[in-house]
């Protein structure tokens, strides 16, 4: 299952698990090498992709929030670890790219810029 409810004592909240065999887990650099050893990040994407966009939908059939940490690719070709929002009706309501990624980890992620998050009605152009 892509998503599963999961209760608790104060909010209902969206789990996703990533394991290696699931249908519909997200790729992950680690598991495209390239030839040269480094990482192939062509499977990034501008956001809403088609996954995010299935995950929203998702989360909102489940009538929960969800906080998502999912790479995104900018109109001009750079890459970020992003923070999405996405509120129980299913729309993607703001977005805040990682300011200092990690060293090594995510030397593949620009930092984003600083100030408060962007707010989003579903796209998350580049503006």
């Amino acid at each position: 299952m892509l998503l599963a409810p999961v209760r608790s004592r104060c909010c209902p909240a969206t789990v996703m698990p990533h394991t290696g065999d699931e249908p519909g887990r997200l790729p992950s650099p680690n598991d495209q090498p390239s030839e040269e050893g480094g990482l192939v990040t062509d499977w990034i994407r501008k956001q809403p992709d088609t996954w995010m966009a299935e995950f929203a939908r998702l989360t909102g059939e489940l009538g929960g929030v969800s906080f998502l940490s999912h790479p995104e690719r900018g109109c001009d070709g750079q890459l970020f670890n992003s923070m999405f929002v996405i509120s129980r009706n299913g729309e993607i309501i703001g977005r805040q790219r990682k300011l200092h990624p990690t060293p090594v980890s995510e030397d593949w992620s620009s930092p984003g810029e600083s100030g408060s998050p962007s707010r989003s009605t579903g796209s998350t152009s580049d503006s």
